[in-house]
């Protein structure tokens, strides 16, 4: 659809809502008749997908009075209108995620900025300076909010300390059997030892 817009130049057009095809599902059905051929018939028939309205804006504004080539006095300059787009940054939310191994985290869904369309209406004052007037504000797409888990399973951890604690239990023994075994040989060699001082004192 198309719309004057009195505070753009005349002869000048723009987009202001881009258009967007939709889709319609259609329900046949399908059957065979004595011949062999298949006959479709038109069950239903459902749009799946609204269509948008390309909405463009004619200019209207005349600047000057006289003819195309601008030989006439001009005349007092009229607003004109500017617009501009800005993002919108994406909020994040968290959750746990029992799950997941602590400490860990992971994005469940991304966060996409969104978009937000402004309107000013920019006039030229007695010193020809420009002034700028807030004319509308409006949401042209929806940031997508991101949502992010992090983990709070703690079982891997405690199964690895209860491993270690068993294999520590393990070893213990062993240091025992190898400082029993350095008693038992010292034990012998005292006692060669004073066997062989016996049987010199006997000679």
């Amino acid at each position: 659809m198309t719309r004057e817009n009195p505070l753009l130049l005349k002869g000048k057009t723009q987009v202001v809502t881009k258009g967007a095809n939709g889709r319609r599902s259609h329900y046949y059905s399908v059957s065979t008749s004595a011949d062999g051929k298949e006959v479709k018939t038109l069950v239903d028939s459902l749009v799946t997908q609204e269509a948008v309205t390309q909405v463009i804006e004619v200019g209207t504004l005349v600047t000057h009075v006289g003819d195309e080539h601008g030989l006439a006095p001009a005349a007092e300059a009229k607003p004109r209108l500017d617009i501009q787009e800005e993002e919108t940054p994406f909020t994040t939310i968290t959750r746990e995620n029992p799950k997941l191994p602590l400490g860990q985290t992971q994005v469940v869904l991304a966060g996409v900025n969104g978009r937000r369309t402004i309107f000013y209406s920019v006039s030229t004052t007695a010193d020809g300076k420009e002034e700028r007037t807030l004319v509308n504000s409006a949401v042209s797409q929806e940031a997508v909010t991101q949502v992010v888990e992090v983990g709070t399973a703690v079982e891997k951890a405690e199964q690895a300390e209860a491993t270690t604690s068993k294999a520590d239990e393990k070893q213990l023994p062993a240091t025992g059997s190898q400082d029993s075994a350095g008693l038992v040989a010292a034990g012998l060699m005292a006692t060669l030892a004073a066997y062989g001082l016996t049987k010199r004192k006997e000679d």
